[in-house]
């Protein structure tokens, strides 16, 4: 979107995280067989390499029994499919040949690339819709 940029409602995580554990503290006060300890913990940048990785390397889900995360969408679903991400960088490089006198000794790293990018973008529509495919270019 323009100037708000990956509007998908990640503002309202936290505020959805702190209900919920306000709820559960609620719900542990009055009923005196629900025991444990409540513990809320803000993830910064969950779609990436950040906030959950970074807490987890350094001991911060020791000892928790259950872990929640909100997401807000447009529907409800209380057992959503997870969606994995990984990053990968390709560097397309060509040999430079006379195009006229032999291509033939030549290899075009411009058309490679292009011909990536093309079959990636074709996948989308043969994967099912609980998986996501997505190619860009950098230079």
């Amino acid at each position: 979107m323009p100037e708000v940029g990956h509007a998908c409602g990640h503002n309202l995580i936290a505020e959805a995280g702190l209900a919920a554990a306000i709820g559960i503290k609620a719900a542990m006060e009055a009923d005196a067989t629900i025991r444990g300890q409540l513990l809320v913990l803000g993830t910064p940048a969950e779609e990436s390499n950040g906030g959950k990785i970074d807490l987890i390397r350094g001991g911060a889900f020791e000892g928790v029994a259950a872990a929640m995360m909100v997401h807000p969408t447009n529907f409800t679903n209380s057992s959503p499919q997870m969606l994995s991400k990984m990053s990968v960088s390709v560097n397309f490089k060509g040999q430079p040949a006379h195009a006229a006198a032999f291509p033939w000794q030549g290899r075009n790293a411009l058309d490679a690339a292009v011909s990536a990018y093309t079959n990636i973008a074709m996948l989308r529509q043969q994967i099912k819709s609980d998986c996501r495919v997505h190619g860009n270019t950098s230079q």
